[in-house]
């Protein structure tokens, strides 16, 4: 039985960030408190993953192009906060708020991982 969940958490950890069910994940959680903290290592993992996506992009992106992604994203982040923080008004304080904030976060990042990795086609000609 212990080999069986070590397995299960070596290969969530070898998934990429962008493909892991976050949502399952957290509600492993035994308690409030633990699930605040899964969502953290959540959001925490794809701001990660945004960041190395975006590295590469400055590698081959010329510098005008690469301000103006620094300048989206920057942009998008800001964005990505404040519609977390309109669709989780519900819980106005609620010991679910932050949780809430959370499964936003990652569902939007998630898409903009989606959206960096589609950067490079979308540039083609």
């Amino acid at each position: 039985m212990l080999a069986i969940i070590l397995t299960a958490l070596s290969t969530f950890a070898e998934v990429p960030a962008e493909s892991k069910n976050w949502h399952d994940h957290i509600q492993y959680g035994k308690n409030n408190y633990e699930m605040k903290m899964k969502a953290i290592e959540a959001v925490n993992a794809l701001k990660t993953r945004v960041k190395e996506i975006i590295a590469v992009h400055h590698k081959r992106l010329d510098d005008h192009a690469d301000q103006l992604l620094s300048s989206e994203q920057s942009l998008w982040e800001k964005w990505a906060k404040a519609r977390a923080e309109l669709l989780c008004d519900t819980y106005r304080g609620g010991s679910h708020k932050s949780l809430s904030y959370s499964y936003e976060l990652i569902d939007l990042y998630k898409k903009r991982i989606g959206q960096l990795k589609q950067l490079e086609q979308d540039q083609k000609p």
